[in-house]
């Protein structure tokens, strides 16, 4: 498992507030059923490292390019 860190997202949160948290969990939520706002808190928080898919999501709508994000690359291949 590979992970990149960097910048978290509460920069982000709180400049963009309630609105854009609320955008980026639907974003989230809208490729990803079962994502919960707790999880979110735990990204935005770093307690958590959102797998790639759920990075490339976050970058998409914060413009943060993903390569400046925190995330974990899992290879399925050899499972």
């Amino acid at each position: 498992m590979l992970t990149f860190r960097s910048m978290p997202l509460k920069q982000w949160i709180a400049q963009e507030g309630t609105t854009g948290r609320r955008r980026l969990f639907e974003a989230i939520k809208a490729e990803h059923p079962s994502f919960s706002q707790a999880s979110l808190t735990n990204y935005i928080q770093g307690q958590r490292i959102p797998d790639f898919e759920v990075a490339k999501i976050i970058s998409e709508v914060t413009k943060i390019p993903v390569f400046l994000l925190s995330w974990r690359f899992i290879n399925k291949a050899g499972s």
